[in-house]
């Protein structure tokens, strides 16, 4: 299945069956969860299979999901990372990897926040293995029913011109450019990339060749931004992947006041990278 057929069947299933998932589909699922690649390969990370989901709401209460509404499931997936610089954007752009694997095994899941840290969820699923839980998605069977909560309709995304400038902050994009050059497609794909609570931060400034992502929101914490930059980096370097575009990612470690001066970037923008295409 190609990406583009991924992320059309993509949603968000936050009720579940009982049925869990057979053990030899839940270990081939984690067998190719060991290919998953970080775009920081220097981030030691692992993903862990919590098998007993049913047994952990009590214990995850307040812990997780969005305003600590603990999202039942027959499964967790948890993935661990080593808390170094840039964990957060690079465990976005991996879990989203992980997601859109558990379509092409036919499974349901949605992602669930970890709210205050990932210390105390480690110790309570008694977790071993080394790293900080950084991102957390439910796994099994959606129970008939169930309303797709994550799933955006196409009058919640956001257009074109409002997420795409033209080589300075604010400057909207010439379309039929963007046409010429192949890109529409591209860019329609990439505004259905996932976001905490569907906020769809992110700012995108074309400059010939490059593109330069930032993310920012005036009410969401620097954490929840930094994963949703990762969320958009494997759907911007996938989508044109997909188009014949070998895309390559250049991050940003510290503040670069020349970028920001040079394009009209806000000071409140966090400038995550550029993708060279």
């Amino acid at each position: 299945m190609d990406f583009y057929q991924l992320i059309q069947r993509r949603k968000s299933v936050r009720v579940y069956g009982k049925k869990p998932v057979d053990i030899e589909r839940l270990n081939d699922l984690m067998d190719e969860a060991e290919e998953i690649k970080g775009i920081i390969s220097q981030i030691d990370t692992q993903f862990v299979l919590i098998e007993n989901g049913w047994e952990q709401e009590e214990k995850l209460q307040g812990k997780i999901g969005y305003d600590g509404n603990v999202v039942r499931a027959p499964h967790y997936i948890v993935l661990l990372c080593a808390p170094k610089e840039g964990y957060l954007q690079n465990a976005g752009y991996m879990m989203e990897q992980m997601v859109l694997k558990t379509i092409e095994y036919e499974l349901s899941t949605c992602w669930l926040t970890i709210n205050h840290g990932g210390h105390e969820v480690k110790d309570l699923l008694g977790i071993q293995e080394a790293g900080i839980p950084v991102a957390m998605i439910a796994l099994g069977y959606g129970q008939e029913g169930d309303v797709e909560a994550g799933k955006k309709e196409d009058n919640d995304k956001l257009s074109l011109q409002d997420f795409v400038y033209d080589q300075r902050w604010g400057r909207a994009p010439w379309l039929e450019e963007i046409k010429m050059r192949g890109l529409a497609t591209v860019f329609s794909h990439i505004g259905n990339a996932p976001s905490f609570r569907n906020r769809q931060p992110w700012k995108l400034i074309i400059d010939g060749d490059e593109i330069i992502l930032t993310v920012g929101h005036k009410t969401q914490e620097d954490g929840y931004l930094l994963i949703d930059a990762g969320i958009m980096m494997i759907y911007m370097e996938r989508s044109f992947n997909e188009e014949g575009l070998m895309a390559k990612w250049s991050l940003y470690m510290e503040a670069l006041d020349g970028i920001y001066e040079a394009y009209g970037i806000p000071e409140y923008q966090k400038i995550i990278g550029t993708l060279h295409i």
